[in-house]
């Protein structure tokens, strides 16, 4: 589509009739990192229903030339709606479908959304630590990196470490940007790195003995092709869009009538919980059809931290609203 060849693998129940599109974050990241590396979260779907695996264009296993008038979040949004299309033409019109998006795929799936027309085409919207809204992310990544430092020092626990990163925090708070972009947001994530690296050190998250790098081995999977595809030009190029585009988020998620769930780590300070309780308290969708999960045990990758839980959440969610 559009000079793009997007990969669209499928797998699992297919007789169900209910397929789960998974958006896979980056941007440039792969939805294969669902299918091959987080079998503990995506096995257990698979059971139940078809899971589709989409690489976005530009990314992943996708190929085509890179057209950078073509890497906007309009083309990702247009690029779903075929996806979508060629799933209901290949698999039948009567096919139900939940979307998921994790962390840029959340930001994705809450654009794709904002039009009536494609809310009609799912049945739920399921937000796994996804951004919502970019700019607002700066705040509410040091908002929870002061939140969890002052727990931490609290339980005495690494003092000396998280005393430094709270050191740091003020300095970057200080700076008091109000609006940041892709020239500013780098003192905000060198202190979401830091915060996220002594989280790690702390082994607050519980880890997932299956992620493991064999899973190359054992498939069709590229990881070269994926590196040749990345881009820091193309991620740059997203970056400056969201920034333009969160003025459309903003003013239009009370649109979304959708039966929503969200599912946040706890330790997550890339795309804290706060981005969750603002995604939920503007979307238009009914107190009972929208829910927010926070997992204890989790940071930015809660398909990794917590699997099994994920995958039950998402279980629930869907059999709710099948």
């Amino acid at each position: 589509h559009e000079g793009a060849k997007l990969p669209i693998v499928v797998e699992g129940n297919t007789k169900s009739k209910i397929f789960v599109i998974l958006l896979h974050g980056g941007p440039g990241g792969t939805s294969q990192d669902f299918n091959l590396y987080l079998k503990e979260f995506t096995d257990p779907l698979e059971d139940d229903y078809a899971m589709v695996y989409y690489d976005q264009r530009n990314a992943g296993l996708a190929t085509g030339e890179w057209d950078e008038e073509k890497l906007t979040i309009e083309q990702h949004v247009e690029d779903l709606e075929r996806v979508i299309g060629l799933l209901q033409h290949q698999f039948g019109d009567d096919i139900q479908l939940f979307l998921a998006g994790h962390s840029w795929g959340g930001y994705l799936g809450t654009s794709f959304l904002l039009d009536a027309r494609n809310q009609a085409k799912v049945r739920g919207w399921i937000n796994i630590d996804g951004l919502i809204h970019r700019n607002r992310n700066m705040f509410h990544i040091l908002e929870r990196v002061d939140e969890i430092s002052a727990e931490q020092l609290l339980n005495d626990t690494k003092q000396e470490s998280w005393q430094k990163i709270r050191e740091r925090l003020a300095v970057v708070a200080e700076k008091a940007i109000e609006q940041y972009d892709v020239n500013t947001e780098d003192d905000v994530f060198n202190l979401s790195r830091l915060a996220r690296s002594q989280i790690n050190r702390d082994n607050l998250l519980a880890h997932n003995s299956a992620f493991t790098f064999s899973a190359i081995y054992a498939n069709n999977y590229d990881p070269f092709r994926i590196l040749i595809t990345d881009s820091g030009d193309r991620d740059r190029n997203l970056k400056m869009q969201m920034y333009n585009f969160d003025a459309v988020i903003d003013h239009n998620l009370e649109n979304i009538n959708t039966p929503s769930l969200s599912i946040y780590g706890y330790y997550d300070v890339t795309t804290p919980r706060q981005q969750g309780e603002y995604f939920n308290n503007k979307i238009g969708t009914p107190e009972a059809d929208k829910k927010l999960v926070i997992l204890n045990s989790s940071g930015h990758s809660s398909p990794s931290n917590e699997p099994a839980l994920l995958a039950e959440q998402l279980k629930r969610w869907i059999e709710k609203y099948r």
